[in-house]
This record gives C-alpha cells, structure tokens and sequence, in this order.
C-alpha cells in the first residue's frame, strides 16, 4: 500500500477532536423570572412580548440559561418547552428547556438554538416567547404551574471569520503564499465575475506547498468553500491533489485540466458556482467541516508556509501596461510596436504589442506570470532597449510601466555603433520609394535619411541599451 494509500485509509479511521467554529459575539439578551410553565389542558401556554433595543446586527445563535423549579411532583424537566418567533416572523422549533426527566427542587438550564439565521434584528417589532408543559401534574386548580422558570435568552449576531480579501479573480493564475499557525483555519475571500459552465472552470490547490511541517504528514493540507452566509458548498477536499496536497475544481467539463503528479485531474467534480464572492478555509488535516456558519476547525499541528492557486478562464487578463517615449520620433507613434519581456528570472514571458497614438500599451499576462515582483525590457526596432526594474505584478497585473527609449540602433543589435553609422552613411539623401532606400535609417520618421537623422546617431553614438 502506498503513502497516498496509507494516507486515505487513516483519513476514514481518525476521530477528529476539533469543534465546528462559529463566528459570533454576544449583542444583547433579555431575562424572563417566574415564568408559569402550564400545561394546555390547564390553561397554557405563557407568552411574553419583547422588543429589541440594539438591533441592526444579522441573527445568529440563540442560548439560553437559567433555572426550573419543579411545583407539581412527578414534572418531568424534559415536560417544560418553548417556542421564540422572531420579529421577522420566523418560529423556532418548540424547544425543551433539558433532556432531563425527573428531578426535584430547583435545576439548572442551558442549551443554544437557532432561528430566523441572519435576519436583521430591528427595533421596532417586538419578538414573542411562549411556555408551556406538555403534561399536566399540577393536582387541580386552573392555572396551576407544574414548574416555574427563570430563563435568560441571550442573542448573538451573525460574524464571519476574519479574511484576508484577494479581490476579483483574474483570467489566469493567482498564486499567494501565507504562513499559517498551528491549530487555526485561514480565511480567503475571492470574487468571479462570470458563472462556471462546462466550458467556464475555476481550480483552486495547494499544489507547491513544501514546508507547512509538523504534522502527522508534510505537507497535509485541507481546504474547503463556503457562501458570504456560511454555508458549505459540497464537500471540503484533503488530499486530491498530488501526495497531500487539496484540490477543488469546478467547472470546465468539456476540457478537463492535466492532473499535477499523482493527483486528480481538475475535472469539475465540485460542481459548478455563480458569479459571486466566496470565502474559502485552508488548514491542515485533520480538520472538521460544519454544513453552516462558516464551521471549519482544525487540530493540526502543522505549521509553515501555504501555497494557494487559483486558476480560472473566467474575468479580465491581468495585464501590463505603461507608455513608451519613441525619443526624437515625429512621425505617428499609433502602430509602433514594442517588444516587451517581463521575467524573474524563472518565469518569462515575451511578446510584440502595439503603441496606440499616445505611446502606451498594454500586454496580457501568460498565466506562468502570477503574482510576484519582476523586470520588464521594452524595445523597439530602433531604439535600445530599457528595463524597469522591481516591477510589482498583482492579481490584476501591473500599470504605469513608463519608459523612454534611445534613439539610433539602425541594426537593431542593441548598441548605437559603427555598423549603425555605416547604414546612415550608405542611404544617406534617399527617400521612401528610391532604389536601396533603408526605412531603419529614417531615425525620426521624416520621410528620408537626412541630417537629422545623421544628428541623433552622432548624440546618441556609444550608447548600449540595458
């Protein structure tokens, strides 16, 4: 049995010990004493109106505790319920106050539930709590309690976890690399512009993690989406990418994407997503996943660096972009191309693009150019080339890539020199249309090889391009 093997068979043995998180904080509570917890049959239930005074915060989790004196002997706790309507109109299930069966004297109560999840609480409609016993103990008299509550309902609101938020997906590859603490989810946020079909895919990995360390596995890595509201979407993923690491894809059925080593191919087994913003959760394995509330737990002991990908053919191409100064060029600019190389040292790209009339360009980013700081040459046919040094490329791209470029390298070798004069010197007086007429030779676009052209090699002669 190989580790990969080994590895999925652990995953269906392990109890996970982690408890599905949910994000929440405490925003007000009100406090019922003395309340008569009746039977129907004698004269139940009890109900109380009570408006917020907070308010504006999305509902989450209700708890509730408190005590229940027994009045009527033989009451069972389990006998003595509730029900909460929300001011938006939203009932709870009817709710026993403890599993508990017989007891005597007086007991305490807890317990959470939910209701009417993510409604925004409002100060101007009033909330209804109804109490009733479901059995009847009291010996006679209407009325007459079987138990009397003390009970504290305390509301908390509906928080997502704290996120670091990537912004709108670009066409291509993003790549970020965070470090990541024992025991803890991080949390992303990331946008699609377009719905995901068979023919539209968005892939999301670990793929390149090497040093989140410290676990039962290198490199074990878990990740799982979630809705802005805190729902689950399928299933989260531990190991379907290459050894431990996660993979989700979506989308793109008709073209499946090559699989990474021995890892699934990106498929679109998860399914498809709306253009939408979602929170994705990574960890280490072994973790938990809660269906609502964004509730992902982990116990891994891991720590280290984490690569996250996100590949996806939907959105806008990031792009590079900036202006080009043709020095001592009158003729029109709109039509000049550049050749413009983006590396770091690695990754490379190169590419031929136009100038529009005003110098600037702009160049789609190759999907191997993913986040990172990088240089950029920029050339053009005679003209020495120029390089921008730390180029900071983002998710999106990079802008403001300005350059101004020499004039005088007729033979496009990247030195203004001899060889270049020569050619002057040889079309020197001819114009467009002339037998032997060298349009590099035109340095200024004037229509001809004349002495302006002849100038501007002179000033310009000796130099080399970056």
């Amino acid at each position: 049995m190989n580790n990969r093997l080994i590895r999925r068979f652990l995953s269906g043995l392990a109890l996970v010990s982690a408890v599905a998180a949910v994000h929440a904080a405490d925003q007000e509570s009100v406090t019922f004493t003395g309340v008569p917890m009746i039977a129907t049959s004698n004269g139940g239930p009890t109900n109380y109106s009570w408006t917020p005074t907070v308010g504006g915060y999305a509902l989450g989790r209700i708890r509730f505790t408190g005590n229940l004196t027994q009045v009527a002997a033989g009451d069972y706790m389990s006998e003595n319920r509730f029900t909460v309507t929300t001011g938006g109109g939203a009932v709870s299930a009817t709710t026993a106050v403890s599993g508990t069966t017989t007891y005597s004297g007086t007991q305490p109560v807890s317990g959470s539930f939910f209701v009417g999840t993510g409604e925004i609480v409002s100060t101007s409609l009033a909330w209804n709590f109804s109490f009733v016993n479901s059995f009847r103990d009291a010996a006679a008299g209407a009325g007459i309690p079987d138990a009397t509550l003390d009970i504290t309902y305390t509301l908390e609101d509906l928080v997502p976890p704290t996120w670091e938020d990537l912004g709108t997906l670009p066409n291509g590859v993003t790549t970020i690399t965070r470090t990541h603490t024992a025991q803890t989810m991080r949390w992303y946020k990331f946008t699609t512009t377009e719905a995901l079909d068979a023919d539209k895919f968005l892939d999301i990995d670990t793929e390149g993690t090497t040093t989140f360390l410290g676990g039962s596995f290198a490199n074990d890595t878990y990740i799982g989406l979630y809705t802005m509201s805190g729902n689950l979407i399928g299933t989260a993923d531990d190991d379907d990418g290459s050894d431990f690491h996660s993979q989700l894809s979506y989308g793109g059925t008709n073209a499946p994407r090559p699989a990474v080593g021995n890892g699934a191919i990106y498929d679109g087994r998860d399914g498809l997503l709306a253009a939408d913003s979602y929170l994705i959760a990574v960890g280490g394995w072994p973790a938990t996943w809660g269906a609502t509330f964004w509730g992902a737990a982990t116990t891994s002991n891991a720590s280290g660096d984490v690569v996250l990908n996100f590949t996806t053919n939907t959105g806008v191409l990031a792009q590079l972009s900036g202006n080009v100064t043709l020095e001592n060029w009158l003729g029109p600019v709109a039509g000049e191309n550049v050749v413009v190389e983006i590396t770091d040292g690695v990754n490379t790209q190169t590419a031929s693009v136009p100038l529009d009339s005003s110098g600037n360009y702009q160049l789609n980013l190759a999907p191997q150019i993913v986040p990172g700081t990088y240089d950029v040459y920029i050339k053009a046919r005679h003209w020495l080339r120029r390089k921008v040094a730390g180029v900071t490329v983002t998710g999106s791209g990079a802008s403001g890539v300005n350059v101004s470029l020499i004039n005088g390298d007729v033979d496009d070798n990247n030195v203004n020199d001899s060889d270049d004069f020569d050619r002057v010197v040889a079309g020197f007086g001819l114009i467009p249309g002339d037998p032997g007429y060298d349009d590099a030779t035109n340095l200024d676009g004037a229509g001809g090889t004349d002495s302006d052209d002849f100038d501007i090699l002179v000033a310009n002669f000796g130099l080399g391009g970056d």
